[in-house]
Parts: structure tokens; C-alpha cells; sequence
């Protein structure tokens, strides 16, 4: 029986040396090396996630917005019909057919909302229907078929945008959110606007029909403006995690007595040139600038009755049809400022007791 269970596993042992293993025998079979003498290179990988942090990612979207349902990993011909389409050539069906999208959000009956494509090789972004590589990496065609997932959902009217390992970290100390929080938030505020608030617009123009018809025409237009960004401000606040986080602060702050008037700057990296008025060429070259910009950034300065507060916030210009990344960075800078105004008037307090 030694002799006969010696021999059955003899051709492993070669194996072994083949592919400069030293596992036992046991070990071996779990790995899913066979007996016969052929070395199977292939295992169960640990994870279906392409890195740790993309893995990390994932765990903090599910924690952060249950219960819309997330899915990893999806083929991206499971989101997007594009058998059919006129606009695309049968090679690039071929890898649209083969690829996949990291993360998916989900509504009812499991209908597509929303993609992330997690960068950590690139550390890239999207802006519009272009990926913005950052990093060398082995593949020549990353960003050609970045920019052809992009283009097609773009098409589709599909939300899709690419982010790296700074939109996935903490926007600051002992805070779970991170810009993609931001960047979610405002895309799921957009749905909800249009979906939701934009039907319930429409019922009360029509109930208030009347009402109107007695109005000049800028007064209609301020009327209806002002009913719209009222709706925009509700979606924001139900949808957006971060601006519902900055609304409690505020919140907290007005009941302490804390002053919520402060000035707005916007930022842009690099710099935009200076206005010339009158130069159409000088206009032309700042809306360039702006487009092309690497980040935006959002500074707030609270009043107090001592020195101002100033927060600043950054994101890169992940700019969309989605998503507007200043106004990202006002919600993040927004939610740190009345923070910090909180905890001084809290250490204040502590201080005159």
C-alpha cells in the first residue's frame, strides 16, 4: 500500500520542481496541481477585484449607500445594448463584448443607474468622454478603450466616470466620506431632480396656470427659476450624503448661536488668465483653461466674531454631463467648514466655563 501510494504521487514531485514548488504533497492537490504529471497553472484568485484598494473601495460604496444594490465586476454588455449600434466597428464590439465595469449601481428590478471605473494602474480620472491618464503604464491602448467605454456611454446617456485612489480617500480626519460619495451623490441628485422633482414642477406651473398668466415675462422666468432650484436643493439634500452631512452641521450651527455667512472662491489648477474686458480672444483662452484645468477648488471663509474660518476643498476636474466637480468641492469644503466651526465653538464653550 506505501509502495502503491509512493508511486501515485511520484509525478507530482516532479511537478514540484518544475514549477520551483516545495508544498507537500496535500498542499499541492489543494492548489489544484493534478496527479498525472501535467502542471495546471491556474488557481481561485483570492478576490474578483483587480487590487486591494479597488476591493476597499467597493466595501466602503456597499457601507456607504445601502441598500441601492452594487454590483462588481459586471460585463459591460450587460449594462449597455450596443450589439446594434451604427457608430461602432465589429473590433470595437468585440472588446466592449469582453470587458467589464468595476462597479454598478442599481435600482428596481435591478435596472443599471450609474458605472465607476476604478484607475489604480493609471491613476486617472474622466472629463466628459475623455480619460485623463496620469501614470505609465504597460498598456498602450488603456486610454483608447477607456475613451471608447466613455464615448458609448455618453451615447447611451449612460452615466459613467472613471476615478483613482484620491477620489477614494477620506475627505478628512475621523470622516468616512470620500469624493466618490460626492461624485455618487450628485449623479443619484440629478436622477432623482429629473425622475421625481421635474414631473412635480410641472403639476404645480399647471395648477398655478393662472397665477401665472399674470405675471410679465421676467417675472415668470424668476418665478419658475426659483421654484427650480428649490427642487434642486431638496434632491441634493435627500440624495447627496456630504451635502446632507453640511446641511446637519449648519443646522447645528445656527441652533449654537454660529454665524453660516461666508464667502465663496473658486479655484482652478492652474490658474485661469487674467480678464481682459473686451479681449474675445482672452474669453476664449479662460473657457479653454477651465476645461482643460487638472483640479477645482472651492475656498469658504466664515465670519466670526474673532478671525475668519477658511476651508478649502480640491478634486480633480472630473467634469460630466453628471457632474459638475465644483460644486463636489463647495459640498466638501461646505460639510469641513461648519465641522471646524462646531469643534472651536465647542473648545471655546469649554474655555469661558
Amino acid at each position: 500500500m506505501a509502495a502503491l501510494r509512493a508511486s501515485a504521487l511520484a509525478p507530482l514531485a516532479v511537478e514540484r520542481r518544475a514549477v520551483g514548488q516545495t508544498d507537500t504533497p496535500s498542499v499541492a492537490v489543494a492548489r489544484g496541481y493534478q496527479l498525472n504529471g501535467e502542471v495546471r497553472r491556474m488557481r481561485i484568485k483570492n478576490h474578483v477585484f483587480g487590487s486591494k484598494r479597488e476591493r476597499e473601495l467597493y466595501r466602503t460604496l456597499r457601507s456607504h449607500w445601502a441598500p441601492w444594490p452594487i454590483y462588481p465586476q459586471l460585463p459591460f454588455q450587460a449594462i449597455i445594448d450596443f450589439q446594434t449600434s451604427p457608430s461602432l466597428s465589429g473590433k470595437e464590439k468585440g472588446f466592449l463584448r469582453r470587458t467589464s465595469v468595476d462597479y454598478t449601481f442599481c435600482g428596481k428590478e435591478d435596472r443599471p443607474i450609474l458605472s465607476i471605473e476604478f484607475d489604480g494602474l493609471g491613476d486617472g480620472f474622466s472629463r466628459d468622454v475623455e480619460y485623463v491618464q496620469q501614470k505609465h503604464t504597460d498598456d498602450p491602448m488603456r486610454k483608447t478603450k477607456f475613451d471608447l467605454k466613455l464615448r458609448v456611454c455618453r451615447e447611451a446617456g449612460y452615466p459613467l466616470l472613471i476615478v483613482a485612489s484620491e477620489e477614494a480617500q477620506s475627505i478628512g480626519p475621523e470622516l468616512h466620506e470620500t469624493i466618490v460619495d460626492g461624485i455618487v451623490g450628485q449623479i443619484l441628485s440629478q436622477k432623482y431632480f429629473e425622475t421625481k422633482s421635474v414631473p412635480e414642477i410641472q403639476e404645480v406651473l399647471r395648477q398655478r396656470e393662472g397665477f401665472l398668466s399674470g405675471m410679465s415675462q421676467d417675472q415668470e422666468m424668476d418665478y419658475v427659476g426659483g421654484m427650480f432650484d428649490g427642487f434642486r436643493i431638496v434632491a441634493e439634500s435627500t440624495m447627496d450624503r456630504i451635502v446632507k452631512k453640511a446641511d446637519e452641521y449648519e443646522m447645528l450651527g445656527i441652533e449654537r448661536g454660529i454665524s453660516t455667512s461666508y464667502v465663496e472662491q473658486h479655484l482652478h489648477d492652474p490658474e485661469l488668465p487674467e480678464i481682459i474686458p473686451g479681449d474675445l480672444q482672452n474669453l476664449n483662452d479662460r473657457i479653454e483653461a477651465i476645461r482643460n484645468a487638472t483640479r477645482v477648488g472651492c475656498r469658504l471663509a466664515l465670519k466670526t466674531p474673532s478671525v475668519p474660518i477658511i476651508q478649502t476643498a480640491w478634486v480633480r476636474n472630473f467634469d460630466d454631463r453628471w457632474v459638475v466637480p465644483y460644486k463636489v468641492a463647495k459640498n466638501v469644503a461646505t460639510l469641513l467648514l461648519f465641522r471646524r466651526a462646531l469643534e472651536l465653538h465647542s473648545r471655546q464653550s469649554v474655555a469661558t466655563t
